[in-house]
């Protein structure tokens, strides 16, 4: 149990905001009867099941490079010793890891394989069977060889070296390519999943611009995840900026451009896919209010890890009655501005309170 205690807790502990949205959104707003449905809808369709896999795959490649960096990570040498054990103990140690790891979905493969069998889908329940102890062994075989090699250098496939030196808006971006390339690349495609998909489902029914502002609201609470891993990346490599003499406006006009910069990708996904649809103040004020959360996401970090302070739940009880103001048509963009006052409070008062770690 060394390393759930150790890396498995941190990752979840890191992640706990994606989870509990995809948890929200998995059993928030599906019934039983609606995963079934969908269940069988997969069993039935081959490419639908590959389609399944490859998100399979896709998180098994998240969760083993997180595993690597933390591996390497200063706080966690004694694990090296690890390679000291006995070949089962450690072999033991990386299967319970990688099936931690695997819970998010490994449940739901449970559920689905007990589906297939019971409604006579004998070669697709094989089949996720067979995926599913691939993607338990074949990951704790690559941790395995990793552990012997933890005194080698780690080089990233996604290094910038390459580059010129980067402007400092840049650096966190760099950072995040570098450090933590499955977070940002899974949140751009959970991005591009929400923007997409409410965009095909607009045509569908008598819908109107709340479908789409409800799906700008799901993907902001998705960026808390974001503004975690601004603030580790703030206390580890640029702290010493809090003793620079830079004005509170210009900090946090720093921090803006980085959000708009960040925000690129979902500015352009929404420019392609909803310009057709809405009126160009409606999705305007939609990108605005994506913008202004993401921004108060890094801020709001200030606070919740300040010694003396726990998560506010104002934050999330305010999140949750946007959900009405959306039902209300309340213009998105002054929901935006009412944050980002919110985050200029929080970033005034708890900034030179930070503390390193």
């Amino acid at each position: 149990m060394i390393l759930i205690k150790t890396i498995v807790r941190n990752y979840y502990k890191q992640n706990v905001g994606f989870y509990l949205l995809i948890f929200m959104l998995a059993f928030g707003f599906m019934k039983g009867p609606d995963h079934k449905r969908l269940i069988l809808s997969i069993l039935q369709a081959p490419y639908m099941l590959v389609y399944v896999t490859i998100a399979w795959i896709f998180h098994i490649l998240k969760t083993n490079f997180f595993f690597r960096q933390n591996l390497t990570d200063s706080r966690n040498l004694f694990l090296k010793d690890l390679i000291l054990a006995k070949p089962s103990f450690l072999i033991s140690e990386l299967l319970s890891a990688q099936i931690a790891f695997n819970q998010p979905f490994l449940f739901y493969a449970v559920a689905m394989v007990i589906l297939g069998f019971a409604s006579n889908l004998i070669l697709p329940a094989v089949f996720i069977i067979i995926i599913q102890i691939a993607l338990i062994l074949i990951p704790a075989v690559h941790l395995y060889f990793e552990i012997k090699r933890t005194d080698e250098p780690q080089a990233s496939i996604f290094s910038l070296n390459w580059l010129p030196r980067l402007p400092q808006h840049l650096w966190f971006v760099s950072y995040l390519f570098r450090k933590q390339p499955m977070l940002i690349l899974s949140l751009k495609f959970f991005s591009w999943c929400t923007i997409f998909g409410a965009a095909q489902l607009f045509p569908t029914d008598d819908y109107d611009f709340r479908l789409l502002n409800l799906g700008i609201w799901i993907l902001s609470l998705g960026q808390f995840v974001l503004g975690q891993e601004y603030y580790r990346y703030f206390v580890r490599n640029v702290f010493f900026e809090k003793n620079l003499p830079i004005s509170t406006n210009k900090r946090l006009s720093s921090l803006l451009l980085l959000s708009l910069i960040l925000s690129i990708p979902e500015f352009y996904l929404i420019s392609v896919n909803w310009c057709p649809l809405i009126s160009i103040a409606d999705w305007l004020s939609a990108y605005l209010y994506f913008l202004s959360l993401q921004t108060f996401w890094i801020i709001f970090q200030f606070k919740v890890t300040h010694p003396d302070d726990k998560t506010d739940l104002r934050v999330f009880t305010a999140l949750g009655l946007i959900f009405f103001l959306i039902m209300f048509k309340v213009n998105l963009a002054l929901v935006g501005v009412v944050f980002l006052i919110w985050a200029y409070l929080i970033y005034n008062s708890r900034y030179q309170n930070s503390e390193s770690f």
